[in-house]
């Protein structure tokens, strides 16, 4: 079954939306971190903070400080035809709804989801978390959840899509990464990401109530990330 879904309906689809077996990872997956630090303190230190955590799950993890729309695409573009079992994409920057601003240029959201869905990374689990803004209203708990619809869309299976507020909100900075970190260390062996995201972002929604967290999924299978022992 194919899925998509923002965080209020997560509780009553997580046992339906795709997880009845368990994708097969029989590689170390590739995780790809991008980040800007332009008017953006303490990024370097939060790309430090995840990093630990991906590579605490065996993941093969290369951040990037800093980069170009092209740069950024092309290191997708490498990644998706390698051997690896699976890739995982983290995006920390500026943005507005559906776009990316990276060294003064902007990233449609749809570019980086089409980068990653490539022929050779068919049956394997795509993810790309994004902390970004995506407009300048405060308090998106009080909007209908319709308003997130249309500005990104999984067109295939596999794939799974999160981002730190819904359509036309405002991200604070310091809440996503370091939870979702904390929460990846902590987790057990057999622990689906899926599960995973959905407890970050319950976190995320008690730190700060007023922004509500997006999370997208076509996964058919669990996926479970080995811990380093």
């Amino acid at each position: 079954m194919i899925a998509t879904f923002t965080f209020s309906d997560m509780r009553d689809t997580m046992g339906v939306a795709g997880c009845q077996g368990v994708y097969p990872l029989q590689t170390a997956p590739n995780c790809l971190l991008f980040y800007n630090t332009i008017d953006r303190r303490g990024a370097e230190i939060k790309a430090e903070t995840i990093e630990e955590a991906m590579n605490h799950l065996k993941c093969y993890t290369k951040v990037n400080k800093n980069p170009t729309k092209r740069s950024l695409l092309h290191l997708i573009d490498n990644c998706a035809v390698s051997p690896a079992s699976a890739l995982i994409c983290i995006v920390m920057s500026h943005g507005k709804d559906g776009t990316l601003f990276m060294d003064g240029e902007s990233l449609s959201v749809q570019d980086i989801l089409t980068a990653m869905d490539s022929p050779d990374l068919q049956g394997k689990p795509k993810v790309l978390i994004i902390q970004a803004c995506r407009g300048s209203i405060e308090n998106t708990s009080v909007h209908d959840r319709r308003r997130s619809a249309g500005s990104f869309e999984l067109s295939s299976p596999d794939m799974l899509a999160v981002y730190s507020s819904l359509k036309g909100g405002r991200a604070a900075r310091n809440v996503m990464i370091p939870l979702l970190a904390k929460t990846l260390k902590n987790a057990r062996q057999d622990e689906n990401l899926c599960e995973l995201v959905h407890r970050t972002m319950t976190e995320m929604t008690k730190a700060v109530p007023q922004q509500v967290p997006e999370m997208r999924s076509t996964l058919r299978y669990r996926v479970v990330l080995k811990k380093v022992s």
